[in-house]
């Protein structure tokens, strides 16, 4: 009988859940209705929201951006753990995300050997892990550190870019 009431209630958890995103007209996939089902959010550290979303990822089989999280997650840890001003990535808030932590983090990524192209990617991806915690209302958007801190102008890439002419072109379609 137990069981029998703790799979009732459940199901109507999601059933709320489903409501809700309807009548808001939320667009949310299974796996991040399942999340915010399962899940509790509030007072989340960026260390567990990040294992969490590198855990839906695998569930859902995108290996590749798997990848990218678990990257982020390496060097995170890795500069909390450098810096004695920062608390460690399993007790980093949200909201102690700003400006100011931002260039640190590049400044250590560009000493740790990283190209402009690949911090960018890192940055990215803790932008999108931020606009997560948004959407899952563990930080306000008022602390949203990605307005002053802007990915494209601080990063530009240091690809080079080389042009061919339509000559050039033209004969290398010619040549057999």
């Amino acid at each position: 009988m137990l069981l029998n009431s703790i799979i009732d209630q459940k199901i109507q958890e999601y059933r709320i859940k489903v409501l809700s995103n309807v009548n808001s007209k939320t667009d949310q996939s299974v796996l991040e209705i399942k999340a915010d089902v399962e899940f509790e959010y509030t007072n989340t550290s960026v260390g567990i929201l990040l294992t969490n979303r590198i855990q839906q990822l695998h569930e859902a089989g995108k290996m590749g951006n798997k990848a990218v999280y678990n990257d982020l997650l390496k060097s995170l840890s890795k500069f909390t753990l450098s810096k004695k001003n920062i608390p460690k990535l399993a007790t980093l808030s949200f909201i102690q995300i700003d400006y100011p932590f931002l260039i640190a983090y590049e400044s250590f990524l560009y000493m740790q050997k990283n190209t402009a192209s690949g911090i960018s990617i890192k940055m990215r991806t803790l932008r999108a892990l931020y606009n997560d915690a948004i959407k899952l209302k563990v930080v306000d958007r008022e602390n949203y550190p990605f307005t002053s801190y802007s990915i494209s102008k601080r990063l530009k890439s240091d690809a080079k870019h080389v042009a061919i002419t339509k000559l050039k072109l033209t004969r290398s379609k010619a040549s057999p």
